[in-house]
């Protein structure tokens, strides 16, 4: 399965609450970044960077169930939740 998550501009100043995204175990995601942004985004628990002036799109495998934050490395401020949920045994 793939999931192509955009993300909105949003104002370094101006605290918003992080949305929510959730997918399956396995997913392929892909996280767009608004034009304009600067910086870094930055996938915590999988440790993935990219460098948002040279690349709008961060893709991996969401292999490990859990919680993890999507964030703007340079002023911290948290884009998305993402929870990778198991992959059900039905």
């Amino acid at each position: 399965m793939s999931v192509r998550i955009e993300l909105l501009p949003v104002a370094a100043d101006t605290p918003q609450e992080p949305r929510r995204e959730v997918v399956q175990a396995g997913s392929q995601v892909e996280i767009v970044a608004p034009t304009g942004m600067v910086g870094q985004l930055h996938v915590q628990g999988f440790e993935i960077f990219s460098t948002t002036t040279t690349q709008r799109e961060l893709r991996f495998r969401a292999d490990d169930p859990g919680t993890y934050v999507v964030e703007a490395d340079e002023t911290g401020q948290q884009l998305v939740v993402l929870e990778v949920l198991p992959v059900s045994s039905d």
